[in-house]
């Protein structure tokens, strides 16, 4: 093994898992905005989910960043869209019980969705969301999805990045102490070398000198 290998080995290892670890993070983040089903409205949609919060979010369909929360005008009155939308989910056994959530926003490829009710899931399984409007072409405005909680997702990612960090300290630890004895056993060798040198050098003057006055031409003439 190489003897740059040999020394920064462990490093190196460490600094893989940490790498991987920070790439698997952003790639959960991406596909977590990715992640969410569209939910179809005056009819219910069965959806698969996982022990967690989520929450249901109405989404402009047009690509609208900074006007606020849509609204619709209905019978010369401005309203609110979420107050035209009533929402239902429930197991197959029993329903959910479902709370007014508008504290969520989202922006993804130039459209906006912002969050209507919340609800907590406790046991993996199909669950089956129903959405009811009686205005007309509802759809012509939003359309409707469900999402994880997204803080309960960064949580999640950052539980992922710690266990990449936690892995890769062993690693960490044992590259270093291996790199400094490492660079101590050079710096000794060096030392060695060193201290060697000047005697060497001095022995090697001292035969030069002697083979020299044996020579009867080295001396100068008298």
């Amino acid at each position: 093994m190489p003897a740059f290998l040999r020394q920064f080995a462990l490093l190196i290892l460490a600094g893989c898992i940490l790498f991987a670890g920070f790439v698997a993070c952003i790639i959960a983040l991406i596909s977590g905005i990715h992640n969410r089903d569209y939910l179809a409205l005056n009819e219910k949609t069965t959806v698969q989910l996982k022990p967690g919060k989520y929450q249901i979010y109405y989404e402009y369909t047009e690509t609208t960043r900074e006007m606020g929360p849509l609204t619709i005008t209905q019978n010369d009155k401005v309203v609110a869209l979420p107050d035209l939308v009533t929402a239902m989910a429930d197991d197959g056994r029993a329903s959910l019980e479902l709370a007014e959530d508008r504290s969520s926003t989202y922006t993804f490829n130039r459209k906006k969705g912002e969050s209507m009710y919340r609800f907590t899931v406790k046991e993996k399984g199909t669950y089956g969301i129903t959405l009811i409007s009686n205005v007309p072409d509802l759809r012509k405005y939003a359309r409707f999805t469900i999402m994880g909680d997204m803080g309960q997702g960064f949580v999640t990612l950052l539980k992922k990045l710690g266990l990449s960090v936690a892995a890769a300290i062993p690693f960490l630890i044992a590259g270093y102490i291996a790199y400094a004895r490492i660079e101590k056993r050079k710096l000794a060798e060096t030392r060695l070398r060193i201290q060697r040198w000047p005697a060497g050098a001095s022995s090697h003057h001292e035969q030069d000198y002697e083979g020299l006055a044996d020579r009867p031409d080295s001396y100068p003439n008298r």
